[in-house]
């Protein structure tokens, strides 16, 4: 896809609200982002072609930035891309999820037969007074 983590975040930021410029104080907020490391990648995806850089109309040090056609595009390729890998993603997850189920299960076995362990004495509760 030719898309990094962050390219693919600003992009998809902008494209839950196209047509909206969102300002660029704003946009690095909803991607959990440093201002100076959001203004680097909408840089290159810029020089790209897949976001454009405004000016706001009222305050000359805000930029505004917009998704465009082709950004709008590549975000719903890399989405695509995304969803039909996470099948596969997850059975890894789950498979490593049954195999420590597989380990832990004998352990289980021999404490099952154990007695509970006896509830804390109040005197032991932190929070009582002296």
């Amino acid at each position: 896809m030719g898309l990094a983590r962050l390219d693919h975040l600003v992009l998809a930021a902008l494209a839950a609200d196209p047509g909206k410029p969102c300002p660029l104080n704003v946009l690095s907020r909803r991607v959990a982002a440093h201002p100076t490391t959001v203004a680097g990648t909408v840089g290159v995806l810029e020089h790209r072609g897949l976001v454009v850089r405004l000016p706001h109309s009222t305050d000359r040090r805000v930029t505004l930035v917009e998704i465009t056609p082709a950004g709008s595009v590549r975000v719903g390729e890399a989405d695509a891309v995304i969803e039909a890998a996470q099948p596969d993603l997850l059975r890894a997850v789950y498979d490593d999820h049954r195999h420590l189920l597989e380990l832990l299960g004998p352990l289980l076995c021999t404490t099952r037969g154990a007695a509970p362990a006896a509830p804390p004495s109040p005197s032991a509760t932190p929070l009582q007074a002296p």
